[in-house]
């Protein structure tokens, strides 16, 4: 039996994490919307330069471009409140040199008011629109999308709407469209090093500006195949114009993926279309292990399990949940430096010589839980929570983490490990996170 929207979900859900292609995605509540990135053959958006690209890296730059060092910080917005994103990348200590090449001026420097739109991206937007049958917008208004990556010089996105309500025609049936916006595309990346004041990040401002067209759809893609062919369609749509580039990175597709056990993910730079399925799977399996995950460690405290439909979910029991979990798992750090004394792991040995610090979590009978690496049958790593935990670190700025599931490996031995449990007190059944980070937290137990 098929997922028929409005219905709810009380079966929990079927379906082999090792075997993500055979998942079904009607039983599971899948959900799908694309968002396509394009870049158009004009001249930048808000700017009179040229869109033209430059071929260098951070080894071919040319000398006489100049450079350009940036710190962003978080500022209130208009509502008077600070956004979230933005004062997470306050915390994480980075600067941003900027590469201006010779098509990047003072808009791109954000040191002048932008200019106007480009007439040649708004009319190759409206003829897109016309293309999906889309309905455009009375009057063009210029919004800005925050940007906590230091690719944009202003710390913001300019976006426009231009029309909404469209469809798509595809072989397996119609997807609509949502919205279609006129947007600048971003910096691009050059370089990240390691500084002594933290991490810098250097951009090339060749595109930045440059006017993409984005692509909204509805949640109406049935599978990880129609995906795949929406994004061929939408490709075909765009290249009828023929006003649209060419080539690696002129296109790019996000992909939002949910189960009705999970939630809405969004999946970014998907550019080989060929790999769309595959991805999608990959994302179904994860979402569905975790579900799983989490209904196993949920019943080993005594506390109420997930429901297999997330429109049901009770916000009071999962705020309640949530304070049992922080009283069961607290973040009580440990400074276990001296553990480390011998180690031969060079990462970590040039970690501690250049003033970091070994700090340890204790995570109470999680022994088994985190996982270890495997492969699925398709030969691609299944999921686990040791993954996840390693890019949330890494988004707080360290090169990732080390847990007690995969120790000893890396350089850590098991003399270490060993030192380490006794340092935390740990039982058979208790794990623990390793992070190598700078000396700058605060009330960390020694």
């Amino acid at each position: 039996m098929g997922f028929v929207m409005g219905e709810t979900f009380t079966e929990q859900p079927v379906g082999e994490i090792a075997d993500a292609d055979a998942l079904i995605p009607e039983i599971l509540g899948f959900m799908c919307g694309i968002e396509v990135h394009q870049q158009l053959a004009t001249g930048k958006l808000h700017s009179r330069q040229k869109g033209e690209l430059y071929d260098v890296t951070i080894d071919t730059v040319p000398e006489h471009w100049p450079r350009y060092n940036r710190r962003l910080r978080a500022g209130r917005g208009e509502g008077g409140k600070i956004d979230v994103a933005s004062r997470f990348e306050s915390l994480r200590n980075r600067s941003f040199t900027y590469v201006q090449s010779p098509n990047a001026g003072l808009i791109e420097l954000d040191e002048q008011p932008p200019l106007p739109h480009d007439q040649d991206a708004i009319d190759i937007s409206l003829t897109v629109s016309a293309l999906l049958q889309a309905k455009p917008v009375s009057l063009i208004q210029t919004m800005r999308k925050t940007v906590v990556d230091g690719s944009n010089t202003s710390g913001f996105q300019r976006t426009s709407l231009i029309s909404i309500d469209g469809t798509l025609s595809t072989e397996t049936g119609p997807v609509g469209i949502d919205l279609l916006c006129l947007e600048e595309d971003s910096a691009r990346k050059l370089e990240t090093e390691m500084t002594a004041n933290g991490e810098n990040v250097i951009y090339n401002l060749d595109r930045l500006g440059l006017p993409l067209i984005e692509i909204a759809t509805a949640p109406d893609i049935t599978s990880p195949q129609h995906a795949k062919e929406t994004a061929i369609a939408l490709g075909r749509v765009l290249r009828q114009t023929r006003r649209v580039r060419r080539g690696l990175g002129s296109i790019r597709q996000d992909l939002n993926v949910s189960l009705m056990c999970g939630d809405r993910v969004e999946i970014k730079g998907c550019q080989d279309l060929s790999w769309i399925p595959r991805i999608i799977s990959l994302e179904m399996a994860r979402q569905l292990h975790f579900y799983r995950l989490t209904n196993e460690l949920r019943s080993s405290m005594n506390l109420p399990l997930l429901t297999p439909d997330r429109r049901t979910t009770d916000l009071t029991t999962e705020t309640q949940v949530a304070a049992a979990v922080a009283q069961l798992l607290p973040l009580d750090l440990h400074d276990v430096t001296n553990c480390f004394a011998q180690c031969t792991s060079k990462m970590v040995i040039t970690g501690l010589s250049n003033g970091s610090i070994m700090m340890a979590l204790p995570l109470a009978n999680l022994a088994g839980k985190i996982g270890t690496k495997q492969m699925d049958n398709g030969d691609s790593q299944l999921p686990r929570l040791g993954r996840e935990l390693a890019g949330a670190a890494k988004q707080a700025g360290v090169k990732g983490v080390f847990h007690s599931d995969e120790l000893p490996a890396y350089g850590v031995e098991a003399e270490q490990v060993k030192h380490v449990r006794s340092e935390l007190k740990l039982t058979d059944s208790d794990a623990f996170i390793l992070c190598l980070a700078p000396s700058l937290a605060s009330g960390i137990s020694t």
